[in-house]
């Protein structure tokens, strides 16, 4: 009996960085990033959304050059249906729609994982400051992300982009802005409640400059609930960059993209359904690989809660 309670005493001292009480010595980081990884290199299903992505953004860039497929190339098979030779069909040009959902990936995945980036480097960055020193730095910080968070993803990213002009940097940077306050919060959340603790106080008592102490004793401990706040960011910042490709915001015709494509789909549903379906699957695909991918750190990292998308709300 007290080796089970023993045992279960300290799995309780494992999470307690998650719930704000931590006793853990002087920049040690809970939990032990082996053990997450070791946790994350038996799941199965890690294995399978992990493979899926990875075949989709390699594929995205070394199959059109390895199998000399070219997305631009136009033929008098126009709006055509799945065959041996075009698996998801034509659009109006009698390009291969199958290469151009392909190919569509590699600037999908680049602007949301681009903005997820943004995002959490913007972020980390202000939720430590904010709440490390609290007081008027927090408070305006607070306001700031509070009027951002007042407009929604697409509105917000619109606004940035008829500023900055479009481009694919101006595209990573108006989604990216969208989400610092998550991330913001998140890591706010996770200083205030470890700036008061020993090994913080220590480090402090210690003369460790206050950089120092955010980047080297409190950031490594409130990291867990920020990877996985980055993963699920990664697949909101998929779906909003589909939606500001169906606006008609993004790359630049040929080059294609899901939500252009599924933008000029809409007027060919009748002549070639697979016009619309084949980037639609691909984009379900995609955002639900990151979602479970999410999870599955979660868990992993014994984070209690993470919210996707903004304001901290799943």
């Amino acid at each position: 009996m007290a080796v089970g309670q023993e045992a279960r005493a300290e799995g309780a001292a494992g999470r307690e960085v998650s719930s704000g009480a931590s006793a853990a010595p002087p920049g040690a980081v809970e939990p032990p990033v082996r053990g997450v990884l070791a946790t994350l290199a038996h799941d199965r299903w890690v294995h399978v959304m992990l493979g899926l992505l990875v075949l989709l953004a390699a594929g995205s860039y070394v199959l059109p050059l390895v199998a000399d497929l070219d997305y631009a190339r136009q033929s008098s098979a126009v709006l055509q249906g799945p065959s041996a030779s075009h698996w998801f069909g034509t659009d109006e040009f009698g390009r291969d729609n199958a290469v151009r959902v392909l190919v569509g990936a590699r600037s999908s995945l680049q602007v949301a994982f681009g903005a997820a980036l943004f995002a959490m480097v913007a972020g980390v960055v202000i939720g430590l400051v904010a709440g490390y020193f609290r007081g008027p730095a927090d408070a305006v910080a607070m306001r700031v992300l509070d009027v951002l968070l007042a407009l929604p993803e697409v509105v917000l990213a619109l606004v940035i982009i008829a500023v900055l002009g479009n481009s694919g940097l101006n595209l990573v940077i108006a989604i990216g802005v969208a989400f610092v306050p998550v991330f913001a919060r998140v890591t706010r959340a996770g200083v205030l409640a470890l700036r008061e603790q020993d090994f913080v106080v220590a480090s402090r008592a210690m003369g460790a400059r206050s950089p120092d102490t955010m980047a080297r004793t409190v950031l490594p401990n409130v990291l867990g609930p920020i990877v996985v706040q980055f993963v699920i960011t990664a697949a909101v910042a998929v779906v909003v960059s589909a939606a500001l490709g169906f606006l008609g915001l993004g790359p630049e015709p040929p080059t294609p993209s899901w939500g252009a494509m599924m933008q000029t789909a809409k007027s060919y549903l009748y002549q070639n359904p697979w016009y619309g379906v084949a980037p639609g699957i691909a984009l379900i695909v995609t955002v639900l690989c990151l979602d479970r991918l999410g999870a599955r750190v979660r868990i992993a990292l014994g984070v209690e809660h993470s919210g996707a998308g903004r304001g901290g709300r799943r």
